[in-house]
């Protein structure tokens, strides 16, 4: 528990420091030909600014949301060697003689280490791109308000999109490690902050608690002028 909470001290510092999201409009057509706009000194204000950058960066929030199979060779997609897991079960499927679940799982020689010292893990506290997304979805809960050309309809139903990823991302973490690091904002370079371990009932009732808060705002459905964004 020291070693997780630690690390997670650690990293919410870093990505403070580090952050600085370059997001552009989508374009299709003959729109897709003109020049891309320079973000180099894109920040906060500029990103919530305008609808359109807030919306893109929402969008790319969405992006980092557990995905079940390997797209790419990373330490994301890499699990196990590509060797992935069910998303509603802990089973796995292994079709590859070579990757992890076959050479670790199914050999008996998996141990607690390999989850720090290589990428064949089964879900690493840190590799899943979860405190990305947690942290990125509050920091758009925090500006989304303050976006000038964006009704307050919208800016309510994609706040709850954001919290929906919240309880998502602590979802995937919850059943791997239980009790988790309650996060429910972001956090800047301090000097020193802490925050405890939570029990596993009280991070279940944070889970349940946002998904109720969204559920309270997001509709059933958008519309037939807004069928894009449906899903």
């Amino acid at each position: 528990m020291k070693k997780l909470t630690k690390w997670f001290i650690a990293t919410f510092a870093g990505v403070s420091i580090l952050f600085s999201s370059c997001v552009d409009q989508i374009k299709f057509g003959d729109s897709f030909l003109e020049k891309a706009p320079d973000t180099g000194d894109m920040n906060q204000d500029t990103i919530f600014g305008k609808a359109d950058y807030a919306r893109a960066f929402l969008w790319k929030t969405y992006s980092k949301l557990y995905y079940g199979l390997a797209t790419n060779w990373n330490d994301v997609d890499g699990k196990m060697n590509t060797g992935m897991f069910e998303t509603m079960s802990d089973c796995w499927h292994s079709h590859n003689s070579w990757d992890g679940v076959n050479r670790k799982y199914y050999s008996g020689g998996y141990k607690a280490s390999d989850e720090d010292d290589g990428n064949d893990t089964r879900f690493n506290y840190k590799k899943e791109n979860c405190w990305e997304a947690i942290r990125a979805a509050w920091m758009f809960v925090e500006n989304v308000g303050r976006v000038p050309d964006m009704d307050d309809a919208e800016k309510a139903r994609l706040a709850a999109e954001a919290k929906v990823i919240v309880a998502s991302r602590y979802f995937d973490l919850f059943r791997h490690f239980g009790g988790l690091p309650l996060v429910e904002k972001t956090y800047g370079v301090e000097a020193t902050y802490e925050i405890p371990r939570a029990t596993a009932e009280e991070t279940v009732n944070f889970m349940v608690r946002l998904l109720d808060e969204a559920s309270g705002v997001l509709p059933w459905s958008l519309g037939a002028d807004d069928t894009n964004w449906q899903g």
